[in-house]
């Protein structure tokens, strides 16, 4: 895997996973990135997964071991890592403000460590508990985000905030 030629670039590895709130046991939430100024709105985690995944070719890092398949005869053109570092993302959020952003419900911090066999590999966190998780894909991923999901939902904000304190 190639160096993108900047330091601070391995944070574009870093999402925040902000659930504000689950409807039909699908989540509603925000995706932060530490260079988007604004959240990224999502319903469901398949939708997040998806629009994380084009962050993160986006800014080449950590850089996809594949080139996507599609149906379109024309080739799906991807970035390099020498293009990024041509032009390299600005962090908006310094990380005392990035890692204060927060869900309504709960928040889930998702490093991704490597994008291999056209997939994620990585770590999650509980932001309630600090509890850390390995995932060895996306599809494992989202059966620990379903199990947090189903863990937070049913609490009520008072209940919520006295397992932070806990923790």
């Amino acid at each position: 895997m190639e160096d993108c030629g900047f330091g601070a670039f391995r944070e574009a590895s870093l999402l925040i996973v902000g659930i504000d709130d689950i409807l039909d046991g699908e989540p509603l939430g925000r995706l932060f990135h530490r260079f988007l100024r604004d959240p990224i709105p999502f319903s469901g985690f398949a939708s997040m997964i998806l629009q994380a995944d084009e962050l993160l070719n986006r800014f080449c890092f950590p850089q996809a071991f594949y080139q996507k398949r599609h149906f379109s005869k024309k080739p799906i053109p991807m970035r390099t890592p020498q293009q990024v570092a041509k032009d390299p993302p600005q962090m908006v959020y310094d990380p005392f403000s990035f890692y204060r952003l927060k869900g309504e419900k709960f928040t889930v911090f998702i490093r991704v460590i490597c994008r291999q066999n056209a997939t994620w590999q990585g770590e999650l966190v509980d932001g309630v508990t600090n509890e850390k998780r390995l995932f060895r894909s996306a599809l494992e991923l989202m059966w620990l985000l379903q199990e947090l999901s189903g863990r937070y939902a049913p609490l009520s904000p008072k209940e919520l905030s006295a397992l932070r304190t806990r923790a």
